[in-house]
């Protein structure tokens, strides 16, 4: 008998799934918006100058080891599993230059654009990998070769400049050109270890260990600076650092994306201070996406500095980073907060036929924040369905539906798993390594399920005292949290999570 199956947003639990993939500054206009430099091209070139020669009087500015410390050990994780990989060919919608090298557009000039580069490299090392094709792996050369040519060096370290301005949220903040990113830095680091890994090359070992150096140095008014303290001793891998330090951004996905790059580091070279500043970022992200990025029952906070940004698209990045760390950490915690932000603010786009059971049904609209601006009502003799496709939070309310034919055609209604739900499995996510579900004493029954949610079987327990039961996917199955346990008694089937604790 067949277990439902279903199309999940992309994670890098999933195998087949192409990895989440944010694009960096200038690819969303919550984020922010990309402008031409007001210094001009030779002003920002003449600053750059002014930055390098001020490094070369400083001989060292050590970061503080001050900063609070987690004690997660990383995993060995297999090449497949690494954040970016994907076991499918991808390709990412990038503009290039006559070499070939990703380049970002704006006002008709192109510019570097050091995330971009990077990403379009690790997507080029992954089809590399896949497919031994050459010109995948001549790519990834052009993109991290291009990332060295426009390097700026300072304290021994390597960092990799934008040359555009960029208006934080669209706001006054502006990062003026040269200005640089932990996110940048992070994601060249896993660049420069791939491809080391993969040709063996000095030359890219001896780039990841530069840019590496980024990650210890203390900021300084003047010079490339992308990581700090703050007040409460969390180390911060700071996607728009600003001066001074404590009037950055704070983004988050920004933050676990550099630390992306700390973890590929020490698991080529063992280094001690790297394994440091990853504890030091991950402490920060744990406690921080709990406490003060988490939106309870809506969309988690883009960065502190600006809280009422709240972006769906970096809601949804930050669930799977947190499924990504569980990978790369052993600690199922990650995946339990991933289970949170999900909740919260479940994948929208969402299709298929909505079921509404007999009796009377009433759909809304709504407005942006939540209010009604429109409901109707009708009756049903007997079960009936209708087409949907989406199904979403709704801003302090509940989940809701909505139906796009028949008499509640651009309604929502809500989703009640004894009422109105989704037929079949939907948001579906396969977790990284095996969690456990603790079971209640009492009479529990389990389900599987044919593709259109149609029960195929069942079985039922009636445990006398608390057991478990291991499971590695979940799944909203006709409107209910559910988990496929994988062994015991009910193997194979989908066990609903109500009363349930989800380890």
């Amino acid at each position: 008998m067949a277990v439902a199956q279903a199309v999940s947003a992309p994670t890098q639990a999933d195998a087949t799934a192409v990895p989440v993939m944010p694009s960096g500054p200038g690819s969303d206009p919550l984020e922010g918006i990309a402008l031409p430099p007001a210094a001009g091209a030779a002003g920002v070139e003449q600053r750059i100058e002014q930055m390098e020669a001020k490094s070369v009087a400083a001989t060292t500015r050590p970061l503080p080891d001050t900063y609070q410390k987690g004690t997660f050990v990383p995993r060995a994780l297999p090449d497949a599993a690494l954040p970016y990989n994907s076991s499918a060919v991808y390709e990412l919608p990038e503009v290039r230059d006559a070499t070939g090298v990703a380049m970002y557009l704006l006002d008709g000039k192109l510019y570097d654009h050091p995330v971009n580069q990077a990403e379009d490299a690790l997507a080029a090392l992954n089809n590399y990998r896949l497919t031994g094709r050459a010109a995948y792996l001549n790519r990834a050369v052009l993109d991290a070769q291009r990332l060295i040519d426009r390097r700026v060096v300072s304290d021994e370290a390597w960092y990799y400049p934008y040359r555009f301005d960029f208006a934080l949220h669209g706001g006054s903040n502006v990062m003026r050109a040269p200005w640089f990113s932990a996110m940048a830095q992070g994601q060249a680091l896993n660049v420069f270890v791939r491809l080391n890994r993969v040709t063996g090359d000095q030359k890219w070992r001896d780039a990841a260990d530069a840019t590496f150096n980024s990650f210890h140095n203390a900021p300084v008014q003047g010079l490339p600076s992308t990581v700090h303290i703050d007040a409460e001793n969390y180390l911060w891998l700071e996607e728009y650092p600003l001066w001074p330090p404590t009037s950055s951004d704070r983004t988050f996905n920004g933050h676990v994306f550099a630390a992306f790059g700390l973890y590929d580091y020490l698991r080529l070279t063992g280094n001690t201070v790297a394994v440091d500043l990853w504890n030091g970022g991950l402490v920060n992200a744990r406690w921080h996406i709990q406490y003060r990025f988490r939106n309870l029952g809506y969309i988690s906070h883009y960065c502190l500095r600006h809280p009422a940004v709240l972006s769906t698209k970096y809601h949804d990045i930050h669930w799977h980073q947190m499924v990504s760390l569980h990978a790369s950490t052993g600690d199922a915690g990650w995946s339990r907060i991933a289970d949170a932000l999900r909740a919260d603010y479940p994948p929208p786009a969402v299709s298929g036929t909505v079921v509404l059971t007999g009796g009377t049904h009433t759909g809304y609209k709504f407005d942006a924040n939540g209010a009604i601006t429109a409901r109707k009502s009708i009756s049903l003799s007997r079960r009936s369905g209708a087409p949907g496709d989406q199904r979403a939070r709704i801003k302090g309310r509940g989940v809701y539906l909505r139906i796009t034919a028949g008499s509640l055609a651009g309604y929502w209604v809500a989703e009640n798993y004894q009422r109105a739900w989704f037929a079949g499995a939907k948001a579906v996510l396969a977790y990284p390594l095996p969690r456990t579900v603790r079971i209640p004493a009492g009479t529990w029954s389990a389900y599987r399920y044919d593709a259109a949610g149609t029960v195929t079987a069942a079985r039922t327990i009636r445990p006398t005292s608390a057991t478990s039961a291991p499971f590695q996917r979940s799944a909203t199955i006709n409107g209910r949290l559910q988990v496929l346990v994988t062994a015991g008694s009910l193997a194979g089937y989908w066990l609903p999570a109500q009363r349930m604790t989800l380890i």
